[in-house]
């Protein structure tokens, strides 16, 4: 357990009360971590939204009355969660452009080296008044109440502070809580700080903006920038485990919202968004259609993801290459898959007539069949210490031998079979997968190609899934073959992220006489 996550440390008196102690204090921990948790509620998110999408608000134009009725009533609650001040001079405010106010607050961290790193935990917390016609789909001149653009991201970070204050003990790194001004016109309130910080700047290891969160439907939470940051797509989807939530991760990274000052900055980011919709930017976005219970559950599984990062042993490290990647990538990274070598190389026919019925119709120049003499014409009677009696088995048999293994055929005119030696290529296929690293996420395999008659094809393992983990083993760049061997009882229990969720998908090892499955 990594010394950096305050909820895995165990104060250990003596020795002899080690196992004890530790199983105690492990159910405390968890059990504060869980009542944080569900202190983020329906009923709190939905008394935030409606102050702030409340038609005395105006739609909360940056710099109107309305933009300061709502940034004092954020005032308030910062206050009564007794967060530190972090904007201007020791207040709350930092003041900006035409009267516009970011509110900004720090958790600090409780590990005497992370907490100097700062995790930023943003929305915007403006509006567009009462819609003007460059920034409203109409009617325009009505107020424009904003409850899902973006009361629902408002309430999401501030119910998120509150529940880390809960905790007996704050992460491992600091948490700078931002709202932002000014975002409806031009990301204004972000990139003001970014150019003037409140705090030092290369302290800002990770950033997570919560932008329109209040539409969740079909169980689906859209997260941009899962590839900005390394393994960060690991920590995203671990966070899941015990929610109903599945992932949508996209490889967009626009201007379209406060993650992107800090992603254009280098700092890896995440913004979660529930999906755009017929109100927005219309004075028809009120409180009354927000999914509050989706505003609960994104929040909740928000805070998972977010401890996870503000605890681990190293955050998650900028990559360069995510300001070029696309929807496209996944399928280039497929494509550079190594080719499927040819363990045997050989063609045949089928001769049903005989108990023995694969005769080879052709051989591999060069091949390791060609190597060990196989011949067009030989019969296929025995591969090891195993009959081959059926196109199904006789692959398992060349995707599970050993590399160095005996071949037995009968040849036309032979009166005794002959033995051949070979040398198969490669190390045996037993899961039946070929996998490709992903770049971005170094623990991760994507698999590339799947043998039909392979135990991972009956499991329905398929093109396009990725691999986290195999009998509990996570893959290196050193050890992947490790991992792929399957356990003691011939089974393979894998970790497979499909369709946005991790799920767990059990394969098995045919029987040891390969029974044909054809």
């Amino acid at each position: 357990m990594s010394r950096y996550c305050p909820y895995n440390r165990l104060v250990l008196c003596v020795a002899v009360c080690m196992p004890v102690w530790s199983a105690f204090s492990f159910a405390g921990e968890n059990a504060a971590l869980e009542r944080a948790i569900q202190s983020i509620t329906v009923e709190d998110l939905s008394e935030i939204t409606s102050v702030l999408a409340d038609d005395t608000m105006e739609g909360r134009e940056a710099g109107t009355r309305g933009g300061y009725a709502a940034g004092g009533y954020l005032l308030q609650r910062l206050a009564r969660l007794k967060l530190t001040p972090a904007g201007d001079d020791g207040t709350y405010y930092q003041s900006f452009g035409a009267g516009y106010r970011n509110l900004l607050a720090i958790l600090p961290g409780s590990d005497p080296e992370l907490s100097r790193q700062v995790i930023v935990i943003g929305a915007h917390y403006d509006h567009v008044g009462y819609g003007t016609r460059r920034n409203s789909y109409g009617p325009i001149g009505y107020i424009h109440n904003g409850a899902d653009d973006n009361a629902s991201g408002t309430a999401a970070v501030l119910e998120i502070a509150e529940a880390l204050t809960r905790l007996p003990e704050p992460p491992a790194r600091s948490i700078l809580f931002a709202f932002w001004d000014g975002e409806e016109k031009g990301l204004l309130g972000s990139k003001h700080w970014m150019n003037d910080p409140t705090l030092e700047r290369d302290r800002i290891v990770f950033a997570v903006n919560f932008d329109m969160v209040g539409r969740l439907r079909n169980d689906t939470l859209e997260v941009y920038g899962a590839h900005t940051g390394t393994d960060l797509r690991r920590i995203l989807m671990e966070a899941t485990e015990d929610t109903s939530l599945s992932l949508s991760l996209k490889w967009k990274m626009k201007a379209d919202s406060d993650h992107h000052v800090f992603f254009s900055h280098h700092v890896p980011v995440v913004m979660f968004h529930t999906g755009l919709h017929g109100d927005y930017h219309r004075p028809s976005d009120d409180v009354e259609t927000l999914n509050h219970e989706g505003i609960e559950r994104v929040s909740r599984y928000a805070l998972r993801a977010i401890l996870a990062i503000a605890n681990r042993e190293e955050p998650p490290r900028f990559r360069e290459e995510s300001q070029w990647e696309n929807e496209t990538t996944p399928q280039q990274w497929l494509a550079s898959a190594p080719v499927r070598r040819l363990r045997l190389g050989v063609w045949w026919r089928v001769d049903a007539s005989s108990e023995h019925p694969l005769v080879v119709s052709r051989v591999v120049p060069d091949s390791p069949a060609a190597r060990a003499g196989v011949r067009v014409g030989d019969r296929l009677i025995r591969m090891g210490e195993t009959d081959i009696r059926g196109e199904a088995a006789f692959r398992r048999l060349v995707d599970e031998s050993p590399p160095e293994t005996k071949l037995v055929v009968v040849r036309d005119g032979a009166e005794s079979p002959t033995e051949l030696s070979l040398k198969l290529a490669g190390p045996p296929r037993l899961l039946g997968v070929i996998l490709q690293g992903e770049p971005a996420n170094p623990g991760i395999r994507l698999v590339a190609f799947v043998d039909p008659a392979s135990p991972a094809a009956r499991a329905g393992i398929a093109v396009g899934d990725r691999l986290y983990a195999i009998n509990g083993r996570r893959f290196t760049t050193d050890d992947d073959e490790r991992v792929l061997l399957p356990d003691a009882h011939g089974t393979w229990h894998c970790q497979v992220e499909r369709n946005g969720r991790l799920q767990d998908i059990v394969a098995v090892r045919a029987n040891a006489g390969l029974q044909d499955a054809d």
